[in-house]
């Protein structure tokens, strides 16, 4: 991943990301932490938190004996997620400043989500790196945008890649049509469900071993 490149756009959208993004995704956000399946007391990595956005539902189901993890490489949307864990009062939500590709954290977990982080999904060495810390039988859920194909994809991928570009750096047409192929690689019974006309998925899985 290019890392200044990432940094740049998101410094620009920061600002901005919560009011664009926040009621477009709620539903596939609330849906894809409930396929997460936590238990209260369980551990969650939120990989590319940005704002913060998912936090909420994470912590409301990890509870007070659980922790959640937020690894965020942009330092302007991590300072909107730090607002909102510090309005909010939580403990037990710890939130990291790095890079997908290299971030440590001090525990495995039970669950990871990937909520709208094509340039993480697309990385060879993300998310091997994310899944190492997930406990065996433990979920990953991703959710993002993608590319359509067939005739569809005429008409609807110009508007995905145009609502893309503020914040994608990898743009990889190839891949873009299965973001979530790493993810059947790295995991066991991958399941994945398409929405708007395909331009649009959810997929999850189960931790090796």
């Amino acid at each position: 991943m290019d890392t200044e490149k990432i940094k740049r756009k998101y410094r620009r959208i920061a600002w901005l990301y919560d009011r664009l993004t926040r009621a477009p995704t709620d539903r596939l956000r609330r849906e894809a932490v409930q396929l997460l399946a936590l238990r209260p007391g369980d551990g969650v990595l939120d990989l590319g938190c940005g704002t913060g956005l998912s936090l909420p539902l994470l912590r409301a189901a990890a509870g007070d004996p659980g922790v959640v993890y937020g690894v965020e490489l942009s330092p302007h949307m991590l300072a909107h997620a730090r607002d909102r864990v510090a309005a909010a009062g939580w403990k037990n939500v710890r939130l990291i400043e790095a890079n997908a590709e290299t971030f440590e954290i001090d525990q495995r977990v039970d669950g990871i989500l990937c909520f709208y982080t094509h340039d993480i999904m697309l990385s060879p060495t993300a998310l091997p790196r994310a899944i190492k810390y997930l406990k065996a039988g433990g979920r990953m859920v991703a959710a993002g945008g993608k590319l359509a194909r067939g005739r569809r994809g005429w008409l609807i991928n110009p508007v995905t890649v145009l609502y893309s570009l503020p914040a994608v750096t990898t743009l990889d047409i190839e891949r873009s049509f299965e973001p979530f192929a790493l993810m059947r690689q790295l995991l066991s019974n991958v399941d994945v469900k398409e929405r708007m006309l395909g331009s649009q998925y959810l997929a999850w899985g189960v931790g090796p071993g």
